[in-house]
């Protein structure tokens, strides 16, 4: 019984392992979501008197920026070298 169970929980632990993400991020996609968030921010900025835009975008910053695997504090930020692909 202990077998069974050793192997189906090291089966799971390699079928975990062999569908981890890639190791590095493409740094065009990374340049582009900053791009993004930078524009973001110019709109937030620029929507001042307009409530109901502000809060829209103001809720797409906090999505897509804020709450982003990139921004996040305890993100290791690995960025592919041009090199590497």
């Amino acid at each position: 019984m202990n077998r069974i169970i050793a192997l189906c929980l090291t089966t799971a632990f390699l079928a975990g392992c062999s569908t981890t993400p890639e190791r590095c991020e493409d740094p065009q996609e990374v340049e582009k979501q900053v791009q993004q968030c930078n524009l973001l921010r110019k709109q937030m900025q620029e929507a001042k008197g307009q409530p109901m835009r502000l809060q829209e975008l103001e809720r797409r910053f906090q999505t897509d920026c804020v709450e982003s695997r990139y921004y996040r504090d305890n993100y290791e930020d690995k960025v592919c070298k041009k090199a590497e692909k």
